[in-house]
């Protein structure tokens, strides 16, 4: 989550997923998708986000309100 928030995107998307390598949780996936989708890479975001909405209610509210998903909006209140 830092080098995301430090803009270091690329190397954010290489710990992702390395560590989705070594463990599937869902907040790794949720946390990529915000990655991709501050990349420009929407189909990527939105197939990692539904993986993490699949397992976690929780997760999918509060998308609804993540200022790095706002672009996303109207998917995530159609899903």
């Amino acid at each position: 989550v830092v080098l995301k928030d430090l803009k270091k995107y690329n190397e954010a998307l290489s710990q992702y997923n390395k560590a989705l390598e070594l463990h599937q949780d869902i907040v790794f996936y949720y946390n990529r998708g915000c990655l991709h989708n501050l990349m420009g890479e929407t189909e990527l975001a939105k197939t990692d986000l539904a993986k993490s909405f699949e397992k976690s209610k929780p997760l999918w509210d509060y998308s609804k309100g993540d200022s790095e998903l706002s672009n996303l909006k109207e998917w995530l209140v159609s899903l």
